[in-house]
């Protein structure tokens, strides 16, 4: 009986510990969104490196309807205040009625999400049109992609691409 306890304790603890780590995201560098995002038929470039990011690239796609950007902050820190201000940015937008449609904020700890989809008017001051994008925040990382549309379609190609990131 008392190995048996043991067992099971043992099995418990193995099975928190594998729950956890699924709830971790894997880090992305610079050379693995060049990489996949080339596997992909994406075009990829050097981005402008702003203040506090060490590394920025984009891609997009041939007909220049899907963009994908990959942001390294020198500090962790730096990426979450990035992404909270962005997050912030929609959401005031949303409040003064300049964009109709949806914003979803999920993650937490080290993995953050932003899901945009819907129509921005043009007396926004961040976009005018159409738009599905996703944000997606690891540790000092910012990858994002979207696109000028909200068709099936295209929601399927950016979903794709953040699924083939391993976001």
């Amino acid at each position: 009986m008392k190995n048996m306890k043991k067992v099971l304790v043992l099995v418990l603890v193995m099975a928190m510990v594998f729950s956890l780590a699924a709830c971790n995201k894997k880090v992305i560098d610079d050379k693995d969104f060049e990489d996949i995002m080339e596997d992909m038929d994406y075009e990829v470039a050097e981005g402008y490196a702003a203040d506090k990011v060490d590394t920025s690239m984009y891609a997009y796609d041939e007909d220049m309807e899907y963009y994908v950007y990959f942001d390294e902050y020198e500090e962790k820190d730096d990426a979450i205040d990035e992404f909270d201000d962005r997050v912030d940015d929609v959401k005031d937008i949303k409040d003064d009625k300049e964009f109709d449609g949806s914003i979803k904020v999920s993650g937490s700890g080290n993995y953050k999400k932003l899901v945009v989809k819907g129509d921005f008017d043009e007396d926004s001051n961040m976009y005018d049109g159409e738009i599905y994008m996703v944000m997606i925040r690891v540790d000092n990382i910012m990858v994002y992609a979207y696109t000028q549309s909200t068709d099936k379609d295209d929601v399927k190609e950016i979903d794709k691409v953040m699924k083939e990131l391993g976001y």
